[in-house]
């Protein structure tokens, strides 16, 4: 986890005055796929407001998240994660993604007294000031666009604001470092989402991070000069 103090820390001494001077942005949380497991999205019948003594949440050690502890948390922005599983590769991943970003504005609308959706810096300082929660979206997997510039693109109208590049799998575009590179002539993409400005994206020939393994050697040396321009 990360975490963003939007204001400095004044000397107080007691721990109710800590909220006025903290707050805290949490990346990666995966309450939307527990949404998609417990209840295949259905927010009809669901309450966020505390779900510590709710079956299937309180026995979940993947389900640390509800309204209630975001808030003694002091937690004033979210990055929801819409993950899509390495196993949807080539098949529906475009699908999945879709449908979890969908959640999540779904979710956030339900609970408008108390959350925002946000995609600028600007609109987390705006959220905190009216005391309700910035969330933020962000896509787990780069095989969630589907090698494709265009699905990159939608997702961030769509209010994606990071995209993993790989998760445990590599992708037509991208070699993880989780393994050691298959090939030599590899290509790596790197992204830049700029919260708010467009998205830009370059096809950069590199050497992989795995040239630091046993028994890899780089290939190119850095960047190439294509990747330079």
């Amino acid at each position: 986890m990360s975490c963003l103090a939007f204001k400095k820390f004044k000397e107080h001494k007691t721990h109710e005055h800590i909220d006025q001077y903290f707050s805290f942005l949490f990346r990666h949380n995966d309450l939307p796929w527990n949404i998609r497991k417990f209840l295949k999205n259905q927010l009809r019948e669901f309450r966020f407001d505390d779900l510590r003594d709710t079956h299937p949440w309180s026995r979940s050690a993947w389900s640390h998240t509800d309204l209630k502890r975001l808030k003694e948390g002091m937690v004033a922005a979210q990055f929801w994660s819409a993950y899509v599983p390495c196993s949807s590769q080539h098949l529906d991943s475009v699908q999945l993604a879709l449908e979890q970003i969908d959640l999540i504005r779904r979710l956030v609308n339900k609970h408008q007294e108390n959350m925002i959706l946000v995609t600028t810096a600007e609109g987390i300082e705006k959220a905190h000031k009216e005391g309700r929660l910035a969330s933020l979206i962000g896509v787990e997997g780069g095989h969630a666009v589907g090698a494709s510039l265009a699905v990159l693109r939608m997702l961030y109208e769509l209010g994606a604001r990071y995209l993993t590049l790989t998760h445990t799998c590599n992708t037509p575009c991208i070699t993880g470092a989780w393994k050691p590179v298959i090939r030599e002539d590899s290509i790596a993409i790197t992204l830049t989402i700029v919260a708010t400005e467009l998205l830009t994206c370059w096809f950069v020939r590199a050497d992989c991070s795995t040239a630091d393994e046993p028994g890899q050697v780089p290939q190119i040396g850095g960047l190439s000069n294509f990747g330079k321009i």
